[in-house]
């Protein structure tokens, strides 16, 4: 993202103007709500933003932003049934990173596609399953429906093939659980191969 000068002084704003990527490590509906999100990506220079189930458990638990539309699940549930804890995680997660990426838009299309994206990640139980990490890559893809979407994809054996085939369907990934060198030069390999 091009510095601009409306940026804040300070060690982000410097980070920016040397022509480093700022994302931030954690998300939140109240920061969205807010308007608080929007400003740190006007004004600071944030230019992405990672997401996990870890980062979401703690922002709903130690939050009240999620209590609205947790009722809502609860009284949408049929008579009697618990909604499923995954389809109701996946709703909120992917309300608020739509959120972000329209937020992230702008930053997108001004980068030709260099910035301005969203991370979510794949289930982390499909981290040594290739075609369950490809088939929820492509649901999860859908789902958010923005360019600016990156799936995160764990760089372990079986992941190293679902990069090469989510690539080599214009899909965006962002590598997780990348360790050592070998595993980086698999997964470039990977991603060239998928191009």
């Amino acid at each position: 993202m091009a510095a601009s000068t409306s940026l804040r002084a300070g060690p982000i704003g410097e980070i920016v103007a040397l022509g480093q990527s700022v994302w931030f490590d954690n998300i939140r509906r109240g920061l969205l709500t807010s308007g608080e999100f929007e400003r740190m990506v006007r004004e600071d220079g944030l230019s992405g933003v990672t997401s996990n189930p870890s980062i979401f458990e703690k922002a709903i638990v130690a939050s009240t932003d999620y209590d609205e539309a947790l009722t809502e699940a609860r009284a949408g549930a049929r008579d009697g049934e618990v909604p499923d804890p995954k389809s109701v995680y996946e709703g909120l997660a992917i309300g608020d990173l739509c959120q972000a990426a329209d937020v992230l838009r702008p930053g997108y299309e001004e980068t030709d596609a260099g910035d301005g994206y969203v991370s979510m990640e794949v289930a982390p139980d499909l981290a040594h399953d290739t075609a369950g990490t490809v088939a929820e890559a492509r649901r999860l893809w859908a789902a958010v429906d923005r360019p600016n979407l990156m799936i995160k994809v764990p760089g372990t054996e079986e992941g190293i093939p679902a990069v090469r085939q989510l690539i080599a369907e214009g899909i965006n990934v962002n590598i997780t659980l990348l360790f050592s060198v070998l595993v980086y030069e698999r997964v470039v390999d990977a991603y060239l191969a998928g191009l």
